[in-house]
């Protein structure tokens, strides 16, 4: 068995996870516990349902029939069941930390963005956008500039009470990056793994530069979009807009359509949107301007 940590949690798996940081078994994070096993066939009590997922209050069931069966309960427990024996776990785990985890943080009450982030001294800034629009990318480029990582790709949000602040919670050092990215960067592909052997996207590992401690306040989020103009505009959102962002950029939504979660992260959303600046960053689409936005983020956390 071994033993890891993402999201503040203490997850123990069957498996080897170089994406994630190892712990020492004895601690006092809350566990998560994934393991190989039977999944059931079907849910009692299905209050949303799609050809891959089946849900209720408290458990999913998500059916990717060219790797695995993951079945989620309560937040803190993932049974997978391969539906073939040469799957592997590369293909294993390429779902298990993107989807099933996702829902598993849903379970606890989170609120889940698609969403990267870094660390500053203002707080966590988060980076949302379409595929391709340079998440990955602006914030290696923010890392290599000294701040610390918090997320690639999912982000887990809370209410702090006593705080009153939404705050962000460290997810794990893996950032996913495809080969333009490395070369905008200038970072080497030698060595690196692929996310899919059939795509030029590779893992790359940042541990060095993660942040792993206690969750921080959200201080903003820049919506990165690309378009066919020649300057990088940037747009303040405000009123309802801020929100409707919040909810576009929820973490697989249908995972929660129907369900009494939705009245969770709705009200959660509803406080990030009003404690958080949001803008809209647009980069044109056919030029290298990774170092601009890059200077143009830095000048707006200072």
């Amino acid at each position: 068995m071994y033993h890891y940590k993402a999201f503040n949690l203490h997850f123990t798996t069957p498996f080897k996870c170089p994406e994630l940081l190892e712990i020492n078994e004895n601690n006092n994070l809350e566990k998560v516990t994934i393991e190989f096993g039977e999944t059931p066939k079907k849910l009692s009590n299905i209050l949303n349902e799609t050809v891959n997922i089946q849900s209720n209050n408290k458990e999913l069931l998500l059916k990717l029939k060219t790797v695995a069966n993951y079945y989620i309960s309560n937040g803190n427990k993932i049974i997978i069941e391969k539906t073939a024996a040469t799957v592997t776990e590369d293909s294993i785990r390429l779902f298990l930390f993107g989807s099933a985890i996702g829902a598993l943080l849903f379970q606890k009450g989170y609120l889940v963005l698609h969403a990267s982030a870094i660390k500053t001294e203002k707080g966590a800034v988060l980076f949302c956008g379409h595929s391709g629009s340079g998440k990955s990318t602006t914030l290696q480029e923010l890392i290599k500039r000294g701040y610390k990582k918090l997320s690639d790709d999912t982000i887990a949000l809370y209410y702090d009470e006593k705080k009153k602040k939404i705050m962000c919670i460290p997810s794990y050092p893996q950032s996913k990056l495809w080969q333009k990215s490395l070369d905008l960067l200038e970072y080497k592909n030698k060595g690196l793994r692929k996310i899919n052997e059939d795509l030029e996207k590779y893992a790359y590992n940042t541990k060095e530069d993660f942040y792993d401690k206690k969750p921080i306040p959200i201080y903003s989020l820049f919506v990165l979009n690309t378009y066919k103009n020649n300057e990088i505009e940037v747009t303040s959102v405000e009123g309802l807009d801020k929100f409707n962002v919040i909810r576009n950029q929820t973490y697989r939504k249908k995972f929660i359509e129907k369900l009494d979660l939705k009245k969770t992260h709705l009200k959660l959303g509803t406080l990030t949107a009003n404690q958080i600046k949001i803008k809209r960053l647009f980069r044109p689409e056919n030029s290298n301007t990774l170092n601009d936005v890059a200077n143009i983020i830095e000048k707006d956390i200072r």
